[in-house]
């Protein structure tokens, strides 16, 4: 599964500092769930995807 998160963030010209702010989720946690070091939980994507006004399941691809 790949996680679209840093795609949506830059569409929206958001920093990391600024979704962090508008989440509530640390900058370094949003930058690992990027880079694919963190797999993030149903809580964290959910306080992302409201800070990104996307829905939840647009963040996310499955890989075949």
């Amino acid at each position: 599964m790949k996680i679209f998160l840093e795609r949506y963030r830059i569409e929206k010209d958001l920093s990391l500092s600024e979704l962090s702010r508008m989440s509530g989720v640390a900058v370094s946690h949003i930058h690992n769930i990027e880079a694919g070091n963190k797999a993030p939980t149903g809580p964290i994507m959910c306080k992302l995807s409201k800070a990104l006004r996307v829905p939840c399941w647009d963040l996310f691809v499955c890989e075949d």
